[in-house]
């Protein structure tokens, strides 16, 4: 058992090390926005710091924290964000300029019959679903997050297009 992260001014130089590409890493690959790839990174390396007597680095430092880098990014995105209220309510701050609403109501309604369309799903299938379309990870990446087969995932997406697509032809009284 290799144990790092022990001494304060080495854990200095790893952070000052790594931080900006880390930073870089979680922005371009799951949040796109430098203030909450910053806040990400903090949390990383809280976890690490309070977790330090538990860690246990067998391959390099640097390839340890982009995979904490990685699972606290992906917590994060599970926890806190979904794209679909992000979009919904981009759209509700339209909704205060006249001129807009007009263009966007019919948007803004197929974006809700979506949403509400989406509770037809099983929780699994659900989340499985929003990973990919909203988050836009790949079925890899949903497989090893969620710690299920490739063949689960795609499973899911095509069980709930289809339950979407039924559910959609219903509500909007057109073939989608």
């Amino acid at each position: 058992m290799v144990i790092i992260f022990q001494n304060i001014e080495e854990f200095k130089k790893l952070f000052r090390l790594h931080y900006n590409g880390l930073v870089n890493f979680v922005n371009a690959r799951y949040v796109n926005d430098y203030d909450e790839a910053r806040d990400i990174i903090q949390a990383t390396f809280m976890k690490v710091w309070n977790g330090r007597d538990k860690i246990d680095v067998s391959a390099s430092p640097k390839s340890y924290l982009y995979q904490a880098a990685k699972n606290t990014a992906l917590d994060h995105i599970r926890k806190y964000k979904s794209r679909v209220s992000v979009v919904l309510e981009d759209d509700l701050e339209r909704l205060d300029r006249p001129e807009e609403v007009d263009r966007d109501a019919d948007s803004f309604e197929l974006k809700t019959k979506i949403v509400e369309a989406l509770d037809v799903l099983k929780p699994k299938t659900r989340q499985i679903f929003e990973l990919h379309k909203f988050e836009g990870l790949t079925y890899d990446e949903i497989a090893s997050h969620m710690d299920i087969s490739k063949r689960t995932v795609e499973s899911n997406i095509a069980r709930a297009l289809v339950l979407l697509r039924e559910e959609l032809k219903q509500t909007l009284k057109f073939e989608i």
